[in-house]
């Protein structure tokens, strides 16, 4: 059986290091081993993550259109700090959206 970066049974590895390193750096935002706040440095994560820094940086710009990331030109990319507002709206709606399927 084939095993994924996530061991998903059937799950295949990205298709490249752009793929591999928006995962693994989504998955450490998401269980909180980056945390809010943190200066997310290109040369350190790549070193983390053990790949150049060019998958690290078209990572970044994912994650910042995904939200998790913010990317100030002149200072980098840091992980979203998420205000109280912010959170508020996300539970609303994921609340409708929830509703929506129950109907369905």
């Amino acid at each position: 059986m084939n095993y994924g970066i996530t061991g998903i049974p059937g799950e295949h590895e990205p298709a490249t290091l752009g793929d591999q390193a928006f995962n693994q750096m989504r998955r450490m935002i998401i269980e909180g081993e980056l945390e809010p706040g943190l200066w997310l440095r290109k040369r350190q994560i790549s070193s983390l993550l053990n790949m150049s820094p060019t998958p690290v940086i078209e990572a970044l710009r994912r994650l910042q259109h995904d939200g998790l990331v913010e990317i100030n030109p002149r200072w980098g990319a840091r992980v979203k700090i998420w205000t109280v507002s912010e959170i508020a709206q996300l539970a609303d709606m994921r609340v409708a959206l929830e509703g929506t399927v129950a109907k369905r």
